[in-house]
C-alpha cells in the first residue's frame, strides 16, 4: 500500500532585532518535541506542522537576548499571543472581503506583541 507523502515548511518568526542566534536550533527542537510531548498522543501530520510552528515561536524569543535570559521570564501569554501572529502571518489564501480585515487583525495583534 502507497502512503502519500506530505510536506510542509515553515520559515523563522521574523525579528527586527536578534541578539544572540546561540541555542535558536535547540529551543526549536525544544519547543516541537515539548508540544508533542504535552498535547499529542500519536502524532499525525498536522500535529508536526502545529509543532513545528511551535519550535519557530519558542526559537524567536531565545534569541531576542543573550544565553536563556529571554526564555527565563517567558510567559504562556507570550506564547499564544506570538503563535497567533505568526498563524495569521502565514496564511496566504483569504477571499477577497477578508484581506482588509486579516490586514487589520494581524497589525493588532503584532502591536499587542511588541
Amino acid at each position: 500500500m502507497a502512503r502519500a507523502i506530505s510536506f510542509f515548511s515553515c520559515g523563522a518568526y521574523p525579528l527586527e532585532d536578534i541578539h544572540d542566534p546561540t541555542g535558536a536550533g535547540d529551543t526549536f527542537a525544544g519547543g516541537m518535541a515539548g508540544y508533542l510531548a504535552g498535547t499529542v498522543k500519536k502524532v499525525h501530520f498536522n500535529d508536526l506542522r502545529k509543532a513545528m510552528i511551535y519550535g519557530s515561536v519558542l526559537a524567536s524569543f531565545c534569541v531576542e537576548a543573550f544565553s536563556l535570559e529571554r526564555l527565563r521570564n517567558l510567559s504562556m501569554e507570550e506564547i499564544a499571543k506570538r503563535y497567533e501572529t505568526f498563524k495569521l502571518m502565514s496564511q496566504f489564501e483569504m477571499s477577497r472581503g477578508m484581506t482588509d480585515a486579516r490586514e487589520s487583525e494581524v497589525s493588532q495583534i503584532a502591536a499587542r506583541d511588541e
